[in-house]
């Protein structure tokens, strides 16, 4: 047995068959998108609600997104693979929506 699974046992989020334990908890997350294509300017604008479900014991100190807004450059390292179409890509504006 790994140290990892002894301590799942003993913290009650893994029982002995491998399923959550009492103490296992995830967070969840609902995506609301909204997004509108202007044609004439190649240009799509969305917004986005997340709202995020904790059901863990703890408070959340910060919420990380990862965004990649750039997969479609092809200046921008990403191993060995290419984009079948090269753009200028993605300009993110962030801010505050009264959803």
């Amino acid at each position: 047995m790994t140290n990892a699974i002894r301590k799942a046992f003993h913290a009650g989020t893994r029982d002995f068959s491998g399923t959550p334990g009492p103490n296992y908890w995830q967070l969840e997350t609902d995506f609301t998108i909204k997004a509108s294509w202007i044609l004439p300017h190649r240009l799509l604008l969305a917004q986005k609600k997340i709202l995020v479900h904790n059901s863990s014991p703890d408070d959340l100190g910060q919420i990380v997104l990862r965004l990649d807004h750039n997969v479609f450059r092809g200046d921008v390292p990403r191993g060995t693979s290419r984009p079948a179409e090269n753009t200028a890509g993605m300009i993110v504006n962030l801010h505050q929506s009264g959803w």
